[in-house]
């Protein structure tokens, strides 16, 4: 074979060679294009995944916002019944409070009239009658006052608040409930008490329904009458504790893991939700509320809260 020939030879094994290779390169570019517009169909597809997660979520977060809206909403109605509730096992002892400074107002204006009658009335005697009918008509204004309070329906506010004057102003509304129970009150504050942050109608609603329920425990104690302690102290740092104890029968054993789970209840015509509401109203002002027989008889219901420097922000 001559060399031409191996030449011609070699020369064509070297182009089908290359032919080879370039259409093994073409194949490889074909399926790198592949892969390539596959990436991107994946990359698009991940795009739209992720705009409908963001919908999604979007959607999420304003169902939680609404559902979150609805249950504030409800609680507030909630502790509102509460208070009615509360105000209505009330209503006798209201109706007493308010007569005795409308009978005090009739008896003064009557005596009154017969001064006037009789001609040449003594007029200092008729400015102490006239001051006497304006402090009597205060004190029956300022028990509608609190009682429209605490009917009323508001949003929380919080507000600097003075534990002990509190108590001292939510008396009266229960005075002739503990006179009918033979239930004696005694408010035992521990001095220079720093005010609490918190919602006053909310904080009168939760000692007026711990009040309520200190009265029942004395009314159907085996005892005639009992006393009823609000103790007033300074619990752990930057707290302060009141207490409602009293001397009646206690809490069953087996009921006291109980009583704040809303619906139950140890009274024939209770309803169960005060100190459900109570511990909702305790913990949405950042505290704790617990419960405790105490010995030899009685029960104590303490609640902490913490002080005005303690929740400033």
């Amino acid at each position: 074979m001559t060399q031409k020939s191996l030449d011609e030879r070699s020369g064509q094994a070297l182009r089908e060679d290359l032919e080879r290779r370039v259409e093994e390169l073409e194949r490889q570019n074909q399926r790198l294009d592949r892969s390539h517009t596959a990436f991107l169909n994946v990359m698009e597809d991940l795009k739209e995944s992720g705009t409908r997660v963001t919908n999604l979520n979007r959607r999420l977060e304003e169902r939680v916002r609404d559902r979150t809206a609805e249950l504030e909403s409800l609680s507030s109605k909630f502790a509102h019944v509460a208070r009615v509730t509360a105000m209505g096992e009330l209503v006798g002892s209201i109706a007493h409070e308010l007569k005795q400074p409308l009978a005090a107002i009739l008896a003064n204006a009557e005596a009154a009239l017969r001064f006037m009658e009789a001609g040449n009335p003594d007029m200092q005697e008729m400015r102490e009658i006239v001051q006497d009918i304006v402090k009597s008509e205060t004190h029956a204004d300022q028990v509608m006052r609190r009682l429209r309070t605490l009917l009323g329906q508001h949003p929380t506010q919080k507000e600097s608040i003075q534990v002990e004057k509190l108590v001292n102003d939510l008396l009266p509304l229960i005075r002739s409930e503990a006179l009918d129970a033979r239930a004696k009150i005694t408010i035992e504050a521990a001095p220079n008490l720093p005010p609490v942050e918190a919602d006053p109608v909310q904080l009168q609603q939760v000692i007026i329904n711990l009040l309520t329920n200190a009265i029942d425990a004395v009314r159907h104690s085996d005892s005639d009458g009992g006393d009823i302690r609000v103790a007033l102290s300074s619990a752990r740092e930057k707290s302060i504790m009141i207490a409602v104890r009293d001397d009646g029968r206690g809490i069953p054993a087996e009921n006291i893991g109980e009583v704040f789970n809303a619906f139950f209840t140890t009274k024939t015509k209770g309803l169960g939700i005060g100190l459900a509401v109570c511990k909702t109203i305790v913990e949405a002002h950042g505290g704790t509320i617990s419960v405790e027989n105490l010995v030899p008889r009685g029960c104590s219901i303490s609640f902490v809260l913490p002080l005005k420097s303690a929740t400033a922000p």
